[in-house]
């Protein structure tokens, strides 16, 4: 958990053994950040704070949480899918520490629909009376369903380069304990949004397949595999298509 969060841990010495069960608590981190956003949205209503304090809050907790590691991804993808470069360029690029115009930009974007969700999430009437049900337990599969599909992703799409953590990490995992291990969890998340939804939990289904082929289509594609950086775009634009899909589901279905 120590790559994933900025809460202090204890240090451990990394060897093959551990590190092949890196991958296999990713999720984990994601349940830690749907509980601070249930948590937030829970004291926001209780204070009576309005939407745009509450949003602005929620777009900043997974960064406080994580240290911004997957936002960088994001930037570096988008800088790179800019380029409109060869593969090998564009992974060239991920690699540059620098952020580029594209990359900053492509942030900005980023975080104001994200917030402009996030209101939309707190003010929607719908949503109210749902704040001791459905919506704090969604938020916590929103964070954590992502990164399920990040360890589906390394499993199935192999690496651009054989170097980097990506690489280490993916070449002493278990692959049959991740596949399992990713498959069972969102099983259970399915079955708890249908719980809690009915059947237009159903809609999360079809916007994360959509989301995995595409992903899996331009990374391969663009950048002839697949990198730490490419999976911290998925695992970003997967929780924000995520927040819009719950909102689309309480608020139309």
């Amino acid at each position: 958990m120590s790559l994933y969060t900025r809460i202090p841990l204890p240090l451990i010495e990394w060897n093959a053994k551990n590190t092949k069960y890196v991958l296999t608590v990713l999720p984990l981190s994601g349940v830690l950040i749907g509980a601070a956003e249930a948590v937030w949205l829970a004291a926001g209503r209780m204070a009576g704070i309005h939407a745009p304090l509450y949003a602005a809050v929620s777009c900043g907790l997974p960064l406080l949480i994580n240290g911004g590691i997957h936002l960088d991804g994001l930037a570096d993808t988008i800088d790179a899918r800019a380029s409109y470069a060869s593969p090998e360029r564009r992974r060239e690029i991920l690699h540059d520490p620098r952020t580029g115009a594209f990359g900053a930009a492509g942030i900005v974007l980023y975080e104001l629909l994200t917030f402009g969700v996030y209101c939309e999430l707190y003010e929607c009437p719908e949503t109210v009376g749902r704040t001791a049900g459905a919506l704090p337990v969604l938020m916590i599969l929103v964070f954590a369903v992502p990164r399920m599909l990040v360890q589906i992703a390394v499993c199935v799409i192999p690496p651009s380069a054989p170097e980097g953590m990506l690489y280490t990490m993916s070449s002493v995992s278990s692959r049959p304990l991740n596949l399992i291990t990713a498959s069972g969890l969102l099983l259970l998340c399915m079955t708890v949004a249908v719980l809690q939804q009915g059947w237009a939990a159903v809609l999360y289904v079809g916007v994360a397949v959509l989301l995995m082929l595409y992903f899996r289509c331009f990374s391969i594609r663009q950048f002839e595999g697949l990198s730490g950086d490419l999976c911290g775009w998925l695992l970003k634009v997967s929780e924000t298509v995520l927040l819009a899909a719950v909102f689309v589901t309480l608020r139309y279905l």
